[in-house]
């Protein structure tokens, strides 16, 4: 059986995304997400087998500490890319990559905001290359230039004809009440 492809999912707290996949699971009536939680301690054997032998597992929730200080999950995220299994990376809560530069010494968002660049750095760094999805329901036009810029998207596609393989940037700007809005995962 060939593994199914991953979509990596970078969040900001742990409690986050439990809520995430607890409520993915749900919607979809089978376990489809999963949080590589574990402590310093989750290695690279642990890590592998977990996710190549869930194939189901389509969305793998990790935080941004993790995913740059821990050298297991980010060799086993580089093997998976490697393998073709990462489709994309999701960057839950964006405008934490923007806060790393403007958050107070002493702040409680000071240390997550100060990993999410690293893990982005990271996950950059990937060959083949990786295509990233930036969210987040707070940032203004200057910090949603800025969370770009971050990423390195190219110019913005303001087409609803978007082709996912351009290189272009998306932006999709919608209300803050969504209950239209679905996410599937096939």
């Amino acid at each position: 059986m060939t593994p199914k492809t991953k979509t990596i999912v970078i969040v900001p707290t742990k409690a986050l995304a439990r809520n995430q996949v607890e409520r993915v699971n749900q919607q979809t009536q089978r376990e489809v997400a999963s949080f590589l939680e574990g402590g310093d301690g989750l290695n690279y054997n642990q890590t592998m087998s977990f996710l190549l032998q869930n194939t189901e597992i389509r969305l793998v929730y990790v935080t941004p500490e993790k995913l740059s200080k821990n050298n297991a999950v980010q060799k086993a995220i580089s093997v998976l890319n490697d393998m073709g299994q990462i489709l994309n990376v999701v960057v839950d809560e964006a405008h934490n990559l923007i806060l790393s530069d403007e958050t107070e010494e002493g702040s409680s968002h000071l240390q997550h905001a100060r990993e999410y660049p690293r893990a982005i750095e990271f996950l950059q760094g990937l060959n083949p290359p990786v295509r990233f999805i930036a969210t987040t329901a707070t940032a203004t036009q200057a910090a949603r230039t800025a969370i770009k810029e971050k990423l390195k998207f190219g110019p913005t596609n303001s087409s609803l004809k978007f082709n996912p393989r351009d290189s272009k940037s998306f932006e999709l700007i919608l209300p803050i009440y969504r209950e239209n809005i679905e996410i599937q995962v096939r």
